[in-house]
């Protein structure tokens, strides 16, 4: 309501405001944890915690008649000098009912990933949801399955890239 009084007072320019990157970007480091859902498999494998680096505020944008600050940064994930999140041991009963377990690894591939968060500032507690998209792959490999090891090879892995989302909600 606040923005379309801001437009019909002919000042376009008061809601919402673009803060120039170099006024607010700066760089951080940061830890993520969390679970990726195998839906075929109906399970999940726990991630994290994966060390991250961070450029912060390559977009800023303070819509004060939205009473929200969006913002957009950039995230390379990082392991033992690598562009991926540490291993994880997944367990999952694969055709309902075999125990497999296979180490996991997730690598980033192609760009740095994209942060997004959106803040609400007109509550005291300022909610915020954050999203963070990258381009990974996957390799599998120490795979076992009903308890007997299973050869996949050095190059166990997903034929191409997938796109991962992973959300996060929290207070500023």
């Amino acid at each position: 309501e606040a923005r379309l009084e801001a437009l019909d007072d002919e000042d376009p320019g008061s809601c919402p405001i673009e803060i120039p990157p170099e006024w607010v970007m700066t760089t951080a480091e940061t830890y993520a944890a969390g679970y990726a859902n195998a839906v075929k498999l109906d399970g999940a494998a726990a991630l994290g915690p994966a060390f991250m680096k961070v450029v912060l505020n390559k977009r800023y944008i303070n819509d004060s008649c939205a009473s929200t600050v969006d913002v957009t940064s950039e995230v390379e994930f990082e392991y033992e000098g690598k562009r991926q999140l540490p291993p994880t041991k997944a367990t999952f009963l694969s055709y309902g009912f075999m125990p497999t377990t296979a180490t996991m690894v997730l690598e980033q591939v192609g760009p740095p990933a994209v942060v997004q968060t959106h803040t609400v500032t007109n509550t005291p507690t300022y909610p915020e949801e954050s999203t963070v998209t990258a381009q990974l792959s996957m390799r599998l490999y120490d795979v076992k399955v009903n308890g007997v090891p299973l050869d996949v090879g050095p190059d166990c892995r997903t034929e191409r890239p997938f796109e991962q989302v992973l959300k996060g909600y929290g207070q500023s």
